[in-house]
């Protein structure tokens, strides 16, 4: 698989900041940089510096190559990540239940002062 990174003159790599973004647009690290997957997205981009900031000078197209290093089964931490929100899920719906045998409890009391209330009357 090939992905593509935009390089300028002085070997500082394009880094999209997007919309409102901010910080340097070139960066020296290539773990910073924007990367495409596609050769057209990163030539748009290498033509529009070229075309907007001519005195720049025209960026370059570096091409990378991408293997598989490992395939991480992720099984048992799926299985862990489950688990815990399960145990979280029934700790809250325990809670829930708790308060509402509380609410219930205070409620019950309640009727029954009124209707001692009502009975004394």
């Amino acid at each position: 698989m090939e992905l593509y990174v935009v390089r300028n003159r002085d070997g500082k790599y394009f880094r999209a900041k997007g919309i409102g973004g901010y910080g340097d647009s070139w960066v020296d690290e290539l773990e910073r940089a924007r990367i495409y997957t596609k050769a057209s997205s990163a030539k748009a981009q290498i033509t529009f510096w070229a075309t907007n900031y001519p005195d720049y000078g025209t960026p370059d197209l570096v091409i990378l190559e991408a293997k598989i290093k490992e395939v991480v089964p992720q099984d048992e931490r799926v299985k862990g990540v489950v688990k815990a929100a399960k145990k979280r899920d029934v700790a809250y719906r325990k809670k829930q239940a708790e308060f509402e045998i509380k609410r219930l409890q205070r409620e019950i009391e309640a009727d029954k002062a009124t209707l001692e209330n009502l009975l004394d009357s």
